[in-house]
């Protein structure tokens, strides 16, 4: 079994404490003890966990900006753009927690909002004969919506802290809430792609 580099450093410490108390030198071993003990009590969420949930919220806001960029003409710009807002916020609460700051926790209800845009769906149709072969692209997009997910229901977990609890559910509702919207375009643009094909042979799926 290796031995964690805090217990190494803490014996390091005693040593060293035992060492100069004899030439005269004096430290508080007790602040070093009590920031050890808090180091270790943070359980799975030391600052490089967290530094990498910041730069994936990062990369999913220019994710969703290249999809927004590629779909400019459509209905799922909006959308997409949407989508990035999101994750901006995101990225904006975790840096909030990384560095002690009171965090900001604004719901947005985008799967409500971007049901809207489907809502025409005769216009909509129209629009897909227009609209590249982008699928595998959302189906990228929600599986690192899934990990989000998993990552923050993680953290929720090992947390201790009432506070850092309620940032990971603010964060996992957010998380399943894009989940829903990509599933629900995927699922859509699906059906309309079979109702396109469905036209060309004159036979139309009801929905």
């Amino acid at each position: 079994m290796v031995t964690p580099p805090l217990v190494i450093f803490a014996s390091f410490i005693i040593n060293l404490q035992t060492e100069n108390t004899s030439r005269g030198f004096s430290f508080s071993f007790k602040a070093i003890a009590d920031t050890i003990k808090a180091a270790e009590n943070l359980k799975g969420e030391p600052m490089s966990i967290l530094k990498d949930a910041i730069k994936m919220e990062i990369d999913g806001e220019k994710y969703y900006r290249n999809l927004a960029e590629m779909n400019k003409d459509n209905h799922l710009h909006g959308v997409f753009q949407k989508l990035a807002d999101d994750e901006k916020d995101h990225a904006h609460v975790l840096k909030q927690k990384e560095e002690h700051q009171e965090c900001t926790l604004k719901k947005s209800q985008t799967f409500q909002k971007a049901s809207s845009a489907f809502q025409s769906l005769e216009e909509f149709k129209s629009e897909i004969n227009e609209i590249p072969s982008q699928i595998d692209s959302y189906r990228f997009a929600l599986e690192k919506e899934q990990e989000s997910i998993d990552l923050y229901t993680d953290l929720k977990e090992k947390s201790e802290s009432g506070g850092d609890k309620e940032i990971y559910d603010f964060l996992i509702e957010q998380e399943k809430d894009h989940y829903n919207t990509i599933n629900s375009l995927i699922d859509f643009l699906t059906k309309s792609e079979d109702w396109v094909e469905s036209a060309e042979f004159g036979v139309r799926e009801k929905y």
